[in-house]
């Protein structure tokens, strides 16, 4: 599933470290009426950051601008999260989801990371429905932990392709 000698380039389907999922601001206003019918305005900014701790990059290879820096600078990733055990019960075999046969393949949204030390080795999914866009400045934190086999990024190419070209 994995590439024993990943690249330096962030390619379609890499595993990211370190990016940050949620980076809101705020700003809070509160008004103060005074005696004489003053209104004072008061604002501060509050500001939360949240770290996911693994993410899939689901941008083409050929339009991340690590490689082309004439490219738009963003890029397209979708955190790994945990296999609920209702998800464990309801697939048993998590690697059928990687099928890329389409009429094979169940659950055209997911796609299953088997686990491995470098990504805190416990399994994931990817939810192709939920996607982040960052521009690489946002991302300067992230490192590659993990890079697929050819095989395997094949298999999630594929699979990206049907889960946004479907027509139903």
């Amino acid at each position: 599933m994995y590439s024993n000698a990943p690249t330096a380039p962030w390619l379609q389907g890499d595993i990211l470290k370190g990016l940050a999922v949620v980076n809101a601001r705020m700003v809070i206003s509160k008004s103060l009426r005074m005696e004489d019918g003053e209104e004072i305005v008061t604002e501060g900014e509050l500001g939360a950051t949240l770290r996911s701790k693994y993410a899939a990059v689901v941008s083409n290879s050929c339009d991340i601008p690590q490689q082309n820096p004439g490219k738009r600078n963003l890029v397209v990733v979708s955190p790994l999260r945990s296999i609920s055990p209702a998800e464990r019960e309801r697939i048993p075999d998590l690697r059928s989801l990687n099928i890329s046969d389409e009429e094979l393949m169940t659950h055209i949204n997911l796609f299953y990371f088997e686990a491995n030390p470098s990504a805190g080795n416990q399994d994931f999914l990817v939810d192709f429905s939920d996607l982040r866009s960052y521009k690489m400045d946002d991302l300067r934190g992230a490192e590659k932990v993990l890079e697929l086999d050819d095989e395997t990024r094949n298999h999630f190419r594929k699979k990206v392709s049907i889960h946004f070209g479907r027509t139903r």
